[in-house]
């Protein structure tokens, strides 16, 4: 992992946990094993995961998840956001780690279970911290423009003047935040490596397991919405075009359109690590 990632999670995770691992090691040894049998994986989709309640183990409802932060330097999702009430019937943010949750399905409702005694703990956050986490970042790159000294200032000193800085200039530019929102995500146009518009993200299928990010969807080839196909893209194979303003992938329109899509919006709970594997090969995306 780059250190530039490294500094960046780290100051994130001491806004966000307030420099406490207080959940962070909660119900860690439920995810300390891999999660894969007979070579497949646990999913489940940040939409799905966005708005599930959170209940402890007495079933207790704690409050439900309001944001999904997206590691977008590592691709996964490092943090969830719960909104709960506090004792003076106020409603406060809770950040969690993913890893200090488990997760399980009853009755067909996802549920999510947390420690209660863990969880009150846990450091609050108010809106305008997390929008100065998720703000965009301005970079200004400094472009200097050199000339060669005159040869005959050379042979009248007898010395070689080098060259001298005629120009100066500073080109500013947006680069998007480190840990961003899924709900900033979904919804993105998604573009060719020609810059041609091929669809837009749909969903983040996310590994159960430490919540890596397997692969995001592409919604395109439908008409407002209806009869959409849903392309499997690693999340790894988009850049950020700030021109577009969208993610851009290294592949033309037409291989995009040949490529295997579900026919509809569902997410299957399990897939094969293989397919996986092939899927960042087609886009030569890493892992």
């Amino acid at each position: 992992m780059p250190k530039i990632a490294n500094a960046c999670n780290a100051a994130i995770a001491f806004m966000l946990l307030g420099g406490s691992a207080a959940v962070a090691d909660t119900h860690m040894e439920k995810h300390s094993g891999k999660d894969a049998k007979n070579g497949r994986v646990n999913v489940i989709s940040a939409g799905q995961t966005l708005g599930a309640d959170i209940f402890d183990r007495q079933g207790n409802d704690l409050g439900d998840i309001e944001y999904v932060l997206v590691d977008t330097l590592n691709n996964d999702v490092r943090y969830i956001i719960v909104e709960r009430e506090m004792d003076d019937a106020e409603e406060a943010l809770v950040p969690l780690p993913w890893k200090a949750l488990t997760k399980y399905y009853k009755d067909g409702d996802l549920r999510i279970e947390v420690d209660a005694k863990k969880l009150k703990q846990a450091r609050t956050v108010k809106e305008d911290e997390l929008d100065t986490i998720l703000a965009p970042t301005i970079v200004t790159s400094v472009y200097n423009f050199w000339v060669p000294a005159e040869e005959k200032s050379k042979k009248k000193s007898g010395k070689d003047n080098g060259t001298f800085l005629i120009f100066r200039q500073g080109v500013a530019s947006t680069v998007i935040a480190a840990m961003q929102s899924y709900t900033k995500i979904e919804g993105s146009d998604v573009f060719d490596r020609n810059g041609d518009e091929i669809g837009e993200i749909n969903d983040l299928v996310i590994r159960k397991s430490d919540g890596d990010i397997a692969f995001a969807t592409v919604a395109h080839g439908g008409f407002l919405g209806v009869g959409d196909k849903h392309t499997p893209v690693p999340l790894g194979a988009f850049v950020y075009n700030t021109d577009l303003e969208g993610f851009q992938i290294g592949m033309g329109k037409k291989e995009f359109a040949e490529l295997e899509s579900f026919d509809d919006e569902a997410v299957p709970s399990r897939i094969r690590e293989r397919d996986l594997e092939e899927l960042r090969g087609k886009f030569k995306a890493p892992k």
